[in-house]
C-alpha cells in the first residue's frame, strides 16, 4: 500500500519529467485519498468547546464563611495557594479548609511538613479547627519523600493539602503544576513560603498555575490576590472565621 510520502515522491518526478497529465493524476490522487487524514491528525486534541470532560467534574460548596467566601470550586486540576506574612495564620486557614472539606464530603491527607504531625501546635490547630467527627477523616504525615509521595497521595485523596510546600525535597518550580494536570481530580491547598516582598518563595510560576492565590496578612486577614472561583469581593478573619468587606 503507497503511502504519502509514496505518491509526494511520484509527484515530484512526474514534474521534474515535465509528464503534465500525470503530474495532476497523483495530485488528485493525493487529495482524494490523504487530505482528510491530514485534517483529521491536525485537529489533534481539539474538542467542541460545550463538550463533556474525559472524568467526573463536580462543583464543590464549602460550609461556614469559607463557602461564599472561596467560592463554588471545582474539583478539576484545582490548585490553591496560601501564603503570608510570619504567624498571620497560614496553618491556621488549612486547618480551617481542610475541616470544610471533610464536611463536604472528601477525603483529605495533610502532609504537615513545617512541623511533626505531634508536635504540639499540630495538636492544638486540630483540637481548634478540625470538628471531632471528622479528625479520624484527616490522614496525616510528617515525610513526603519528594513529589513522589506527593502524587501517591493524590491517587487516594480527594483534597492534599501540604505545609508547606517548599519543603518538599528536590522540588522544581513546575511540579505544583504537574501535580495538578497528573492528578486532575484532586484538589491541592499548599501553603507557600514568602520573601519579604510578599512573594513566593523560589519562584512565582505556581501563582500563574493555580487557581486561588490566598496572601494571610498581619491580624489573620486573608486576602485574595487571585481567585478563578469568586469576584473577591470579601476578606476573611482567619482568627474570627468570619467573613469581612475587602479593605476593612
Amino acid at each position: 500500500m503507497k503511502t504519502l510520502k509514496d505518491y509526494q515522491k511520484a509527484l515530484k518526478k512526474a514534474r521534474k519529467k515535465g509528464d503534465e497529465t500525470e503530474a495532476e493524476i497523483l495530485q488528485a490522487e493525493i487529495e482524494l485519498k490523504f487530505s482528510s487524514q491530514k485534517s483529521s491528525e491536525s485537529l489533534s486534541g481539539f474538542a467542541p468547546i460545550n463538550a463533556k470532560a474525559p472524568i467526573k467534574v463536580e462543583t464543590i460548596n464549602l460550609d461556614g464563611y469559607l463557602g461564599p467566601w472561596l467560592g463554588p470550586i471545582s474539583n478539576f486540576e484545582t490548585g490553591i495557594l496560601i501564603r503570608g506574612d510570619k504567624g498571620a495564620g497560614k496553618t491556621r486557614l488549612l486547618f480551617q479548609m481542610m475541616n470544610a472539606f471533610v464536611n463536604a464530603g472528601k477525603s483529605v491527607c495533610f502532609f504537615t511538613l513545617e512541623m511533626d504531625q505531634y508536635h504540639t501546635v499540630i495538636k492544638n490547630y486540630m483540637n481548634d479547627y478540625i470538628q471531632g467527627a471528622n479528625r479520624p477523616e484527616i490522614m496525616v504525615a510528617s515525610e513526603v519523600g519528594g513529589m513522589e509521595g506527593i502524587h501517591r497521595a493524590a491517587q487516594h485523596f480527594d483534597v492534599v493539602a501540604v505545609d508547606s510546600w517548599n519543603k518538599i525535597p528536590n522540588l522544581k518550580q513546575t511540579d505544583f503544576n504537574d501535580a495538578r494536570k497528573k492528578n486532575q481530580n484532586t484538589v491541592f491547598l499548599a501553603i507557600f513560603q514568602s520573601t519579604t516582598g510578599r512573594a513566593t518563595r523560589g519562584g512565582n510560576m505556581p501563582e500563574f498555575d493555580c487557581d486561588v492565590v490566598v496572601h494571610v496578612h498581619e491580624g489573620g486577614i486573608a486576602k485574595f490576590e487571585k481567585n478563578r472561583f469568586s469576584p473577591g469581593l470579601l476578606d476573611y478573619d482567619v482568627f474570627r472565621q468570619r467573613m469581612l468587606q475587602s479593605g476593612k
